[in-house]
């Protein structure tokens, strides 16, 4: 049986697998881009930062108003 990913997102025994798929994405793009000499981008304490293969890091902007509270049924819209 295939089930959509709104199916998957929806049922909250489905939560432990997507959260470890989705993991495991993040991981493999990471490493990917460090392997092709690319930086990665990532927020850290309210700062966004830029980390290059080499290491060093670089602090880009700000996230305003944190700490953000998000009711636990929320919905967000990517655009």
């Amino acid at each position: 049986m295939t089930h959509t990913l709104t199916y998957i997102e929806e049922t909250r025994k489905h939560h432990d697998k997507l959260e470890k798929v989705a993991r495991r994405g993040v991981r493999k793009g990471i490493k990917s881009a460090i392997d092709a000499g690319l930086y990665i981008t990532y927020a850290k304490n309210g700062k966004i930062i830029r980390e290059y293969p080499d290491g060093h890091l670089e602090i880009t902007g700000e996230i305003e108003g944190l700490p953000m509270n998000v009711s636990e049924d929320a919905r967000f819209t990517l655009s």
